[in-house]
């Protein structure tokens, strides 16, 4: 598969289903890779639209992979990609090992979940999904290593497992171990039952110091997650609310059902059919061998516990096709898509076909088992044939009913005679099968070339060439902003290109979200996590500082107000004569709601001569206030700002009155400022911007960002290191100590038990003498 990639010059990303790959994760991971090299942290970026936090998104490969040239970002997606496989199949063959199957079983179930249609598709979004891909588990095979060995470093490490991912995964893992902890007491002798509960708790107890051990990472990430207002804004609430009442239609429990096998039942890639898109709908596909087993747990031979683990199984599955609740609540905010849940259900479905075939390989095959798995599998294609014929990709189903038959064959032989086959002639079959199965959905794609070159556009355009002419014309190193009208890739190219824009594709923060809805200001898709270029309404680039405009084909809005400076290649630069520096002072403010009441062309050309705060009295009596004392008639008003790197910022000011200073950058919580040393408050303005308040006179001015939560992280994991130290200190002293004492115990007890065997030997031939 790899070969294929690697022979027609193919780069792991991709432009159609699953484009985000190219769109968006690409960038950051350039841009990931281009702070840790410079500033061996993930911080704020000023490429990144209007300025955001780079670490929401964060894919614990970038740690390693981010230290390599920029250049060899996209050729890494391959190895990386295949890093997710081995990490997630090798604990998925772990966790089966650590729970009593036997070897080959093992590895059919870590070839199933490597080669699932969530590892082959959804975790292509490395980000999120293939993160997850490897978190679920390694936290499966350390939390059964802790089960059976008591071993606390197992804990901790699910901890640290569980919090280098994205941050949503606390809620969502916590909820999985308790999910499983369920299933775990269900199949559990009652008399095991209390010891089982104390363990999970211990585990749980330890898992929160490995978590503490990731906060430096994980604070910051969870600050901005729930500042999101995709997170925090309307969709936050739980869907549980409107769908505790309902069930499913139809249409999404048949893709459910059609999902067992493949998302590619229904269609691959661009022509898939079932529910919503190839990458948000249902796909449990873990291999067709462990699914035709799990009736074996039904088996005359089968135990009392196998039973039970098949009813809980195959009941919890059909309620999740049934139920949305269950959906919901497993990705734990306000998005209905089979994401993270697909992963519980794959896994799931691979535990019961590991036991069946586990129980097939001990005690025979069950002839009716067989009949019943294979005749649901076939019933299920042939349904779907049946329903939906337009639907059906029929070389899939072709392929379904093959394997099959095959398997079936093989097991009905084995049967007859009660006699076991060769297992490892069905997980030969079985690798065969996952890898043709695998294919559509990583080979037969419309993948980016390996020089990023792709029919939706390049980064490498020309735009890059047209920013340098800028930057050796530029006439002094004041910080401003560069945006085109027209798009190389997506709303992330600046990521890339290096250049500070004003449209971009994250997690934003609640005051640029407020920012760009109150401004009207362009989204392609009405969600908070996409903002288009601001190219169109020229007013406000004038406010943002975009100090230059880069065109192509046709003059940008306002370029009568501009002046065209040179063309680059087939890239036009102008010069945007009206606009704003970094920073603006102004002497008076007005109100956010009267400036709101205003048509969007009067409101823009309005802010660019007085900001708008939303207390305006309190602001204008603390300007009134600061007025009143500090007065240097004369002075030019005059700022320069200066980027020092993109979590400092540092100038000069020069105002004759106390004024307004306002930042073209939304405002944030972990930027802090100083005014001549001494601490500057810092507030909203603009809707979202970031402003102050200066006396007048000429001040030097410092800006500097910590991520929010880092501080408190970075105390925190150091406090939980050096206590978890001690304690390990303290625990192997006192273990030794204990041991020694239990030697000496030992001793003493062998030398009386000598003695008095010496003693009962004499005592007889004193009486005789």
């Amino acid at each position: 598969m790899s070969l294929c990639f690697l022979a027609k010059s193919k780069a792991f990303a991709f432009y159609n289903f699953g484009s985000d790959t190219f769109y968006c994760f690409y960038p950051l991971q350039v841009a990931v890779a281009q702070q840790l090299k410079e500033l061996h942290t993930f911080t704020w970026s000023f490429d990144l639209g209007l300025g955001g936090f780079l670490g929401s998104w964060f894919d614990p490969l970038w740690l390693i992979t981010g230290w390599f040239p920029d250049s060899w970002q996209l050729s890494l997606r391959l190895p990386m990609f295949v890093a997710r496989m081995l990490v997630g199949g090798g604990f998925i063959y772990g966790y089966l090992r650590q729970t009593g199957f036997r070897e080959p079983v093992a590895v059919v179930g870590g070839l199933g979940y490597a080669f699932s249609s969530c590892a082959m598709i959804n975790a292509q979004w490395e980000a999120m999904q293939g993160t997850e891909l490897m978190q679920l588990p390694a936290l499966l095979f350390l939390l059964e290593l802790y089960l059976h060995q008591r071993n606390r470093w197992a804990a901790v490490a699910a901890g640290i497992v569980v919090g280098i991912g994205h941050p949503l995964g606390l809620y969502m893992f916590a909820l999985l171990t308790v999910a499983y902890a369920c299933v775990r007491l269900g199949i559990q002798p009652p008399h095991e039952r209390k010891h089982l509960v104390l363990a999970f708790l211990a585990f749980a107890a330890w898992c929160v110091v490995g978590v503490a051990l990731t906060a430096p990472i994980l604070f910051p990430a969870l600050y901005y997650l729930f500042d999101s207002p995709r997170v925090s804004g309307d969709g936050s609430l739980l869907l549980l609310k409107s769908s505790l009442l309902s069930i499913n239609d139809a249409w999404t429990i048949g893709s459910e059902i059609a999902g067992l096998l493949g998302k590619d039942l229904l269609g691959s890639n661009g022509q898939y059919a079932g529910w919503q898109n190839y990458f948000e709908g249902p796909g449990f596909y873990v291999g067709l061998l462990p699914l035709m087993c799990i009736p074996q747990l039904l088996g005359p031979r089968a135990s009392a516990r196998e039973r039970t683990l098949f009813l809980i199984g195959i009941s919890g599955v059909a309620a999740y096709f049934v139920w949305p609740a269950l959906r919901h609540a497993v990705y734990g905010y306000g998005h209905q898509a089979f994401r993270f849940s697909m992963y519980w259900i794959s896994v799931l479905l691979l535990v019961l076909g590991a036991a069946g075939l586990n129980r097939a390989l001990e005690s025979g095959w069950w002839r009716r088992g067989v009949m019943i798995g294979a005749g649901a599998i076939l019933i299920i294609v042939l349904g779907t044939m049946l329903v939906a014929p337009a639907a059906v990709n029929v070389e899939h189903a072709t392929r379904v009913i093959a394997f099959t038959c095959v398997y079936a064959a093989i097991a009905m032989l084995a049967a007859g005679d009660n006699r076991n086959i060769n297992v490892y002639l069905l997980v030969a079959i079985c690798a065969c099968e996952l890898v043709t199965f695998a294919l559509p959905a990583v080979v037969e794609r419309e993948a980016v070339g390996a020089d990023g070159s792709s029919p939706v556009g390049r980064y490498d355009d020309g735009t890059k060439q047209a920013l340098e002419f800028i930057r050796q014309t530029a006439d002094d190193d004041e910080f401003f902003r560069i945006e085109k009208t027209y798009s190389s890739v997506f709303l992330d190219d600046a990521l890339v290109q290096d250049y500070s824009g004003t449209a971009s594709y994250t997690f934003h923060g609640s005051s640029l979200s407020r920012f760009v809805d109150a401004m009207g200001l362009p989204r392609p898709v009405p969600h908070p996590n996409y903002i288009s270029s601001m190219a169109t309404r020229p007013d406000v680039l004038s406010l943002l500082a975009v100090k230059y405009v880069l065109s192509r084909g046709q003059a940008p809005a306002g370029a009568s107000k501009m002046i065209h400076l040179t063309k680059v290649g087939d890239v036009d630069v102008y010069l945007n004569g009206a606009a704003h520096t970094f920073a603006t002072l102004y002497e008076s403010v007005g109100s956010e709601s009267e400036a709101g009441s205003l048509p969007i062309p009067e409101r823009d050309a309005t802010l660019l001569s007085r900001p708008v705060v939303e207390n305006v009295a309190d602001v204008s009596a603390r300007l009134a206030a600061l007025s009143a004392v500090s007065r240097s008639p004369g002075l030019e008003r005059r700022t320069h700002v200066r980027k020092l790197r993109d979590d400092q910022l540092a100038g000069e000011i020069s105002t004759p009155v106390a004024s307004l200073l306002l930042f073209a950058m939304p405002f944030d919580r972990g930027w802090s400022a100083t005014l001549d040393g001494e601490p500057l408050e810092l507030f909203r303005a603009d809707y979202g911007l970031t402003a102050a308040l200066v006396p007048a006179g000429t001040h030097a001015i410092a800006l500097d960002y910590v991520p929010p939560g880092r501080p408190l992280g970075i105390a925190l994991a150091t406090g939980v290191l050096a206590a978890f130290t001690v304690f390990g200190l303290l625990s192997g002293g006192l273990g030794r100590a204990r041991m020694h004492w239990l030697r000496l115990r030992q001793s003493a007890g062998l030398r009386a038990a000598t003695m008095r065997a010496a003693v009962s030997k004499i005592r007889p031939s004193r009486r005789f003498t």
